[in-house]
């Protein structure tokens, strides 16, 4: 016999007390058995397994006096802008990239800034990515 959902006189139920709110782990999914007069339901019991979304993420610090190391975590690929900005909001250094999803690596040559705090932003068509850097 082929039949669907329909045939059920009682319906399958599934039930958990995760949210869309809950908070990382393990949920047992409790299950209420469905009537069909052509079989048995048998059930067997199940997890919910809730996972933290991965994050975008950019870490930056100077490996050299003229190199500055940035590293790009991103979860999905996409053009952006790596831009420098001084204390004072005036952009020093801008550089157009393309991110892969994951990880990416940029060497940024910073000889011609001068030392003291900037502003590094990455800007994507999906991020926006900030931290504060030396150069020194």
């Amino acid at each position: 016999m082929n039949e669907g959902p329909s045939a059920l006189t009682a319906p399958v139920i599934l039930r958990t007390a995760a949210t869309e709110y809950s908070r990382a782990g393990s949920y047992p999914i409790t299950i209420t058995t469905g009537i069909d007069r052509n079989y048995n339901i048998t059930t067997v019991a199940g997890v919910l397994r809730v996972t933290e979304k991965p994050k975008d993420i950019v870490k930056a610090w100077a490996s050299s006096r003229n190199t500055l190391q940035v590293n790009v975590t991103v979860m999905e690929r996409q053009k952006a802008s790596i831009m420098l900005f001084s204390t004072s909001g005036q952009r020093v250094y801008h550089e157009y990239i393309s991110l892969d999803n994951r990880n990416n690596t940029f060497q940024l040559n910073v000889s011609n800034i001068p030392t003291g705090m900037y502003i590094l932003q990455v800007l994507g068509d999906k991020i926006k990515l900030t931290q504060n850097v030396a150069i020194n």
